[in-house]
C-alpha cells in the first residue's frame, strides 16, 4: 500500500501539475479561446484559494480540526484530472462525458487520499484542498459545458472543428507523456516559501501568537 501511495502522490506534485495545467490550457486554446480563458480563471482561483488557505492555517493552525496546511496536491488534482477528462470527451455524448469526469474525480481522490495514507497531511487538510479544486472545476464545467445541440457533421465548419479537436487531443496526449516523464518525482520549494510568509504573518497577527 505504501509504495503505491508514494507513486500516486507524485502525480499530484505541483511541480508536475502546474506545467500539465498550462499544457491543457494551450490545447483548449486550439479548440476554443473561451474555454481556455474560463479554465485559466478556474486555475487562478484554485491556486490563489489554496495558497491563501495555506497561509492562513500555517500562520494560525487549527489543531482541534487537524488543519495546518490544506493540501495543494488535492486541490490541483481535483481541478486538473476532471478537467482533462472533460476536455478529451467534450464532443462525446453526455453520458460518456459524465462517466469520464467521474473517473477524473476518482483519480484525483486517489491522489488526495494518498497524502493522508502517507501521513503527509491530515484527512481534514486533504478534504479542504479537494473541495477547493472541485469547486473550481465545477464552476468551469458549468459555465463552459459543451452544448447538447448536435450540428450537421457534413458542414465545413464542423469538419474543421473536428480536425482541430483531434489535433488538440493528440497534442495533449503527447505532451502529457513527455512532461510526466520529465517532471515526475521533481519538487520545487512551494511549501517552504509559504511557510516563511506564514511565519511573518504569525508575528503580525496577535490572535495567531
Amino acid at each position: 500500500m505504501i509504495p503505491f501511495a508514494r507513486a500516486v502522490t507524485e502525480l499530484g506534485e505541483p511541480t508536475l501539475l502546474i506545467p500539465l495545467c498550462a499544457l491543457l490550457c494551450a490545447c483548449m486554446t486550439v479548440r476554443s479561446r473561451g474555454w481556455a480563458l474560463r479554465w485559466t480563471g478556474a486555475f487562478a482561483a484554485c491556486a490563489a484559494g489554496i495558497a491563501a488557505l495555506k497561509l492562513c492555517f500555517l500562520a494560525c493552525p487549527q489543531r482541534s480540526l487537524w488543519l495546518h496546511s490544506p493540501s495543494g496536491h488535492a486541490a490541483l488534482s481535483m481541478l486538473f484530472f476532471p478537467s482533462l477528462a472533460w476536455f478529451v470527451t467534450a464532443d462525446a455524448r453526455r453520458s460518456i462525458r459524465a462517466a469520464a469526469v467521474a473517473l477524473g474525480v476518482l483519480a484525483a481522490a486517489t491522489v488526495a487520499a494518498s497524502r493522508a495514507v502517507l501521513l503527509a497531511q491530515s484527512w481534514s487538510e486533504v478534504a479542504v484542498g479537494g473541495l477547493v479544486g472541485l469547486a473550481a472545476f465545477a464552476v468551469f464545467a458549468e459555465v463552459r459545458k459543451p452544448s447538447g445541440r448536435r450540428e450537421d457533421r457534413r458542414t465545413p465548419a464542423v469538419a474543421v472543428a473536428a480536425a482541430a479537436s483531434r489535433q488538440a487531443t493528440w497534442l495533449l496526449m503527447v505532451g502529457l507523456l513527455a512532461l510526466t516523464w520529465a517532471l515526475y518525482g521533481e519538487r520545487l520549494p512551494f511549501e517552504d516559501l509559504l511557510m516563511r510568509k506564514a511565519a511573518v504573518l504569525r508575528l503580525t497577527v496577535a490572535a495567531c501568537r
